[in-house]
C-alpha cells in the first residue's frame, strides 16, 4: 500500500497575537503530521504544540522584506492523539496574522525522533512578483515515497496546484496558504497563481515504508542498518 494523506485542517487568523489554535484533528497512530505556518517574515519563527506530541522545524521559506514566510513542521506517534494545535510566537512584534495547513501521512517511516526518519529530504523557493513556483527537490530514494508541498502569498489569490498534485488544503485573505501532494515521486513541486505575489513555498520527500510499529509493538533499534524489534 503506498503513502497515504488526510487533510486535518487549512485556517487563518488575522491578528496579532502571541498564540492560534486549530480546530480539533485527530491522528491515528503511527502517522506522520505535517504543519505548514505562514506568518510574517520578520517576526520570530512560530513553534507548534498540542497533542502530547513534539513539533521538529523542518525547513523554513521567506518572501521578500516585510511580507511572509513559511515554516514546516513534523511530528510522529505511536499512540493516537486527538485535540488542538498550539501556533506560538515568543513576541509579537511584526506579527499581523497567522495561518496554517495540517495533514496527516500512513505507511510512513515510523523511526526516528518526532518523525526525523519520515522526511528524507526539503527544499525551498521563493520569489518577487510572479504568478508561478517551482521548489525542486533532488533525486528521490524511493520509487515509493510521496511528495509534499507548501505556498504561501503575501494577498488573496487562488493557488493552482501542480500537475499530479492533490490540493489537501488552501485559505485566501489577506495572506494564502496552500498544501499539496501526491504519492510518489516528483521533483519539480509547483504551483501556478491567479495573479502576481510574493511568495514562499517548502517541499518534502516523505519515506515509505511497509513495517508498522503500532502493530509490531516495542521500540525500534538500529544493527547494521536494519531493525529489530524488542
Amino acid at each position: 500500500m503506498p503513502v497515504t494523506a488526510t487533510h486535518l485542517t487549512t485556517d487563518r487568523l488575522n491578528a496579532s497575537q502571541s498564540s492560534y489554535t486549530t480546530a480539533s484533528i485527530t491522528v491515528p497512530a503511527g502517522e506522520l503530521i505535517l504543519v505548514a505556518v505562514n506568518s510574517d517574515v520578520n517576526a520570530v519563527k512560530p513553534t507548534v504544540s498540542g497533542l502530547s506530541a513534539t513539533f521538529t522545524e523542518v525547513v523554513s521559506a521567506s518572501g521578500g522584506t516585510n511580507n511572509m514566510m513559511v515554516t514546516l513542521f513534523r511530528s510522529l506517534n505511536l499512540s493516537a492523539k486527538s485535540g488542538t494545535l498550539s501556533i506560538n510566537f515568543s513576541s509579537t512584534s511584526n506579527l499581523s496574522s497567522c495561518g496554517w495547513s495540517v495533514s496527516r501521512y500512513a505507511n510512513i517511516e515510523q523511526t526516528g525522533t518526532n518523525g526525523a526518519n519520515a522526511i528524507v529530504q526539503s527544499a525551498t523557493g521563493s520569489g518577487n512578483g510572479v504568478n508561478n513556483l517551482t521548489v525542486t527537490l533532488g533525486a528521490f530514494s524511493n520509487s515509493s515515497n510521496a511528495t509534499y508541498g507548501s505556498v504561501t502569498l503575501n494577498g488573496n489569490g487562488t493557488i493552482t496546484p501542480g500537475s499530479g498534485f492533490t490540493e489537501l488544503g488552501e485559505d485566501n485573505d489577506t495572506r494564502s496558504i496552500q498544501s499539496q501532494w501526491r504519492n510518489n515521486n516528483d521533483t519539480t513541486v509547483n504551483w501556478t497563481f491567479s495573479s502576481t505575489f510574493v511568495v514562499a513555498g517548502v517541499a518534502a520527500e516523505i519515506k515509505y515504508s511497509a513495517v508498522d510499529l503500532t502493530k509490531l509493538g516495542g521500540s525500534p533499534m538500529f544493527f547494521g542498518g536494519g531493525v529489530t524489534i524488542g
